[in-house]
């Protein structure tokens, strides 16, 4: 049986008689958890305000992804 142990500033996963433990402490995981969350819940969020606003979102970021590599050869 698999055991995980999750405390403040660490993980540690026990199987058999291994052992495999990282140290985690918040300032290196607490933004990145941040900007998931926003990332997941403001297209959420817009697409109930404003429907086409998703669509202008996708767009754009399509087009970002398309000019940048031309920016790289240019």
């Amino acid at each position: 049986m698999v055991d995980m142990e999750l405390k403040r500033d660490r993980v540690t996963i026990r199987y058999k008689q291994k052992k495999w433990e990282w140290i985690i402490e918040p300032r290196y995981w607490r933004n990145s958890i941040l900007w998931v969350a926003v990332l997941l819940i403001f297209p959420a969020v817009a697409y109930f305000v404003s429907p086409g606003l998703i669509n202008t979102m996708i767009s754009a970021n399509l087009l970002a992804a398309i000019a940048m590599p031309s920016h790289l050869w240019a």
